[in-house]
């Protein structure tokens, strides 16, 4: 019996604190468990050609989860000089797309990435800029703003 005794008081107290604290880290922080989106896009700026008045140029903007739970995607907007414009979103117009959009886990079926294809299509001589905002549910860079900048010289 005094060996049951000691087995008892050497082993069951750690094996009972591991278990304890296991469940209080585990039901204390619910994120533990989770994965995180995790946005990124490229390039950080998007750089027109030169153009003449009249002309056109169209730049895509690639937005990426990189992290490991999906990223909702709440809202896409234009800021800045009206001869930017947002054209496409993957392979629809613009124009007919909803928000919020899901971008899945990298490693899944579907594409863990989206292509933004913005237009510069200016009418007088000059340099332009604007900007790309884009607000998703990643934590760390809940707002991601990409500026554009062109310029007409003829």
């Amino acid at each position: 019996m005094s060996y049951w005794n000691n087995l008892k008081k050497s082993v069951i107290p750690p094996v009972v604190f591991l278990v304890s604290a296991f469940w209080i880290c585990a039901c204390d922080d619910h994120r533990i468990n989770q994965g995180k989106p995790q946005i990124e896009v490229s390039p950080e700026t998007v750089n027109f050609k030169t153009l003449n008045i009249g002309d056109q140029d169209l730049q895509v903007l690639t937005i990426k989860n990189i992290g490991n739970a999906a990223l909702q995607i709440e809202s896409v907007s234009l800021t800045g000089d009206p001869v930017f414009r947002l054209e496409k979103w993957d392979a629809d117009d613009f124009s007919d797309i909803s928000f919020p959009d899901g971008v899945p886990q990298p490693g899944g079926l579907n594409s863990s990435l989206r292509e933004l294809t913005i237009s510069f299509s200016p009418d007088v001589n000059g340099e332009y800029s604007a900007s790309v905002v884009i607000v998703s549910n990643d934590e760390d860079d809940e707002t991601v703003t990409v500026p554009l900048v062109g310029i007409c010289s003829i």
